[in-house]
Order: C-alpha cells, then structure tokens, then sequence
C-alpha cells in the first residue's frame, strides 16, 4: 500500500522529468525548479521532435487539480 505522497508521486513524472533535464538537456537541478513546466516541454520537443502540447495540457490540469 502506498500513502499519498506516493500517489502523487507516480501521477506527476517529476523523478522522470528530472531526470530527463539533468541527464538529457543538461540542466543543472537549480535551472529544472526554476523552469516553468512550458520551458522545460519546449525544450523536451527540441530534444526529441515530439509535439508535447497534449501531454502539457493534461499535465497542467492535473496540477491545477491538485492545488486546488
């Protein structure tokens, strides 16, 4: 069983969107908390060639929801 900070966890990619800045896109730690979640999927679709507006879009609403 998992709590909810777990939940959360596996529900917003945060460890893999780290990792993808710092490993991927160089970044250091500081830069990836200091980029707005557009930045750094506009810089995913550089790196990749994917159009990441949909999965921004969900991501946005869930973080959204969940701050409410």
């Amino acid at each position: 069983m998992t709590d909810g900070a777990e939940r959360g966890a596996e529900a917003l990619p945060i460890r893999r969107l780290l990792a993808l800045a710092l490993v991927r896109l160089g970044w250091s730690p500081e830069t990836f908390w200091r980029a707005t979640p557009s930045e750094l999927y506009a810089a995913l679709e550089m790196l990749t060639g994917e159009d990441r507006r949909q999965s921004f879009a969900a991501f946005k609403r869930d973080l959204e929801r969940r701050q409410a």
